[in-house]
C-alpha cells in the first residue's frame, strides 16, 4: 500500500541520515539498497537519487545483478541518472568480472542513452571511454555508429 511504501522510504531516509556519519562502519547495511531499488516499488526518481547516494558512500549495492536489471528497465525514462549510477557501479566495482557479467545491462543502458543526445549522451560516452580504460573494450563499437572512437 502507498502509505506503507512512504513510511518505509522515511525510515531509509532516516537511517541514510545517520550512517552518512559513518559510512564505512555501516557499509553493508547501505549496500541492501539494491534489494528496495530492484524491488521497483518506491518510484524511479526516488530510488534512482538514493541509489547515487548510496552508491557515493559505499561504492556497491547488492543484489547488484538484479540493480542492473531494474536499471535497464529505467533507463528509457530516466537515461542520465541511470547512466550515472551505472558509472558509479563500475568505478565501486571490486572486481574485473563484475563489469563482464553487467555487459549486457550496460550495453543496453548506454544505447539508450546515446541515442537521448545532449548531456545523457555525454555521459554515455565518458562511461564507454570510462570502461575503455580499464580494459572493457567490448563497449568500444558503440562509439563507431556516432562517428566516435574509443
Amino acid at each position: 500500500p502507498a502509505d506503507m511504501i512512504e513510511r518505509l522510504k522515511r525510515l531509509f531516509e532516516a537511517r541514510l541520515a545517520i550512517l552518512r556519519v559513518a559510512p564505512d562502519r555501516h557499509r553493508k547495511e547501505l549496500q541492501q539498497f539494491g534489494s528496495w531499488l530492484a524491488a521497483g516499488k518506491f518510484g524511479d526518481e526516488w530510488s534512482l537519487t538514493t541509489l547515487q547516494e548510496v552508491l557515493r558512500l559505499t561504492g556497491r549495492v547488492e543484489p547488484d545483478s538484479l540493480v542492473m536489471k531494474q536499471l535497464v528497465h529505467l533507463a528509457p525514462r530516466l537515461p542520465g541518472d541511470v547512466v550515472e549510477c551505472v558509472r558509479l557501479m563500475v568505478e565501486g566495482a571490486d572486481e574485473y568480472w563484475k563489469v563482464e557479467a553487467w555487459q549486457n545491462e550496460i550495453r543496453r543502458i548506454a544505447t539508450v542513452a546515446l541515442e537521448v543526445g545532449g548531456p545523457t549522451r555525454e555521459a554515455a560516452i565518458t562511461l564507454i571511454n570510462m570502461l575503455g580504460a580499464r580494459g572493457h573494450m567490448q563497449f568500444r563499437d558503440l562509439l563507431g555508429g556516432y562517428g566516435l572512437a574509443c
